[in-house]
């Protein structure tokens, strides 16, 4: 696989709108080209896809390590993969640079271009991008200056390839038809054919302003460790996606895929579980959605029944929300005791270390990440703890053979947990 990253010195610099116009580019001219994201952001990913048209995966030290890693780049089966990184480019767990995308870029080395985004500022904007080259021991190779003029490009072009020993790779221009309103944790989602005609006009204007060609020429094959599929398990797997269940990693998707037939549904619009072995109810915006995930009284009495006769289900985050009994004021499913109210800060976000014992995952600790608006009153006795920081709380509660989970878990960098779950379980 032939790897390049986008970064950049800090968040809100571009680097979504630019990875994703430069997907579209090269997609459109022939690459067999996939996208990734690093860190667990759910929202830029999803641009990746719509941009490459194939789904876009996560690279991630904390949640997945490097086997995981390696596991998610077999995964993606593309020859080109445009890695977009998250906040600045050296910013890591803690205050360090561990498990920043520079942390990822060293791991594989993958050649980096730095996007930037000059505000007030001209020759001092050469002398930050020098710290960022000379620190980066080779791994910057190029700067694409973005909301910028031609002529102020060529002026920062100029002194940027004087002083440093990287390219300038072109510029994007400012343009308010290309404005993203910023929202959650990245960028708003939106209707996917609208974003599908933005990403094109993206696509369309890079082939104007970038080098194109220097940047194909940037990326660099990455060896990773060849591995097999899971054994098939022949088991059904159904999978709530819909506008409230909007948010689950691809690697869980491309896992489930390999132990079973995988079926779609949505708890918002269909009237009923379709006949599974295992339910997944990844996070989304559940509370956004409460009123409406209430009136489906039908799914929400089809799901209960599966789980009160014995299905084995995973809910995680907004997912577990949703089997509680009341949602921001509206009634769910039920079989969990909690009432859900939204707030209007993040409540416990970030990485966490799950422990449980005795759950449908086994014992066993794995790297979670957490992101919610909302608290969970009272959903009953916990089987475990998550720990942040040195501090833990209650974490992991089951019913019967589910496990709900305000946290979120990547597969990828919980293999055994999930085989676990389908080895050792007599599924009806």
């Amino acid at each position: 696989m032939k790897m390049l990253m986008f970064s950049g010195p800090n968040s809100n610099s571009g680097k979504t709108l630019v990875t994703s116009a430069v997907l579209r580019s090269l997609k459109n001219r022939g690459l067999d080209i996939a996208g990734f994201k690093s860190g667990p952001d759910f929202v830029d990913r999803y641009f990746l896809r719509v941009a490459s048209q194939r789904r876009a995966g996560n690279l991630d030290p904390f949640l997945m390590g490097k086997e995981g890693m390696d596991m998610a780049l077999s995964l993606a089966k593309t020859d080109y993969a445009l890695v977009e990184g998250v906040m600045g480019y050296y910013d890591g767990m803690s205050n360090g640079w561990e498990g920043s995308s520079f942390d990822i870029a060293r791991t594989y080395s993958i050649p980096t271009v730095i996007i930037y985004s000059p505000k007030g500022e001209m020759f001092t904007a050469i002398t930050k991008l020098k710290g960022m080259v000379d620190f980066s021991g080779g791994l910057i190779r190029g700067v694409i200056f973005n909301k910028c003029s031609e002529k102020m490009y060529d002026m920062l072009a100029e002194k940027l390839e004087e002083y440093t020993e990287v390219k300038a790779l072109g510029f994007i221009p400012m343009d308010k038809s290309l404005a993203v309103e910023a929202d959650r944790l990245g960028l708003r989602l939106s209707e996917e054919s609208q974003l599908d005609d933005f990403l094109e006009r993206a696509g369309n204007l890079v082939e104007r302003t970038l080098d194109m060609e220097g940047l194909v020429g940037l990326f660099n094959d990455v060896q990773t460790p060849k591995r097999g599929p899971l054994k098939g398990r022949g088991i059904k797997i159904a999978v709530a996606y819909d506008e409230a269940f909007a948010s689950l990693y691809t690697e869980n998707l491309s896992l489930f895929e390999e132990l079973g037939h995988v079926e779609f549904f949505s708890p918002l619009k269909d009237k009923a579980l379709p006949k599974c072995d295992l339910l997944y109810l990844p996070t989304g915006y559940q509370v956004e959605f409460a009123e409406e995930l209430s009136r489906n009284l039908s799914m929400l009495k089809s799901i209960k029944d599966y789980i009160e006769s014995g299905g084995y289900c995973l809910a995680e985050g907004g997912g577990f929300e949703y089997l509680n009994k009341k949602l921001n004021g509206f009634t769910m499913a039920g079989l969990f005791e909690g009432e859900v109210l939204k707030t209007d800060r993040l409540n416990n976000f970030g990485y966490h270390s799950l422990k449980l014992e005795g759950s449908i995952l086994g014992t066993c600790q794995i790297n979670v990440h957490e992101y919610h608006k909302s608290e969970i009153l009272g959903p009953g006795p916990a089987l475990g703890e998550a720990i942040k920081n040195g501090k833990s709380r209650p974490a992991g509660f089951q019913y019967k053979n589910t496990l709900g989970l305000e946290q979120i878990i990547n597969f990828a960098g919980a293999k055994d947990a999930l085989e676990y779950l389908v080895d050792n379980k007599s599924f009806r």
